[in-house]
């Protein structure tokens, strides 16, 4: 399953639109204005699918 970059583009516009917002960091700080974010952010960044393997995949990355 695959959308086109356009796709996912008009869709943020629309987003942003209807939060009044013109970009992903005002989304954000809107976001965190409101008291929807809630924890912390990690102090890096943090791969949450580096440990996944394939079926049949060792956990190496070799088949």
């Amino acid at each position: 399953l695959s959308i086109a970059v356009k796709t996912v583009e008009t869709h943020l516009t629309s987003i942003y639109g209807k939060l009044g917002v013109q970009s992903r960091a005002e989304a954000i700080a809107l976001a965190q204005k409101q008291g929807l974010l809630l924890g912390t952010l990690p102090e890096s960044p943090v791969n949450r699918f580096e440990d996944m393997s394939l079926p049949g995949e060792r956990p190496d990355g070799n088949a």
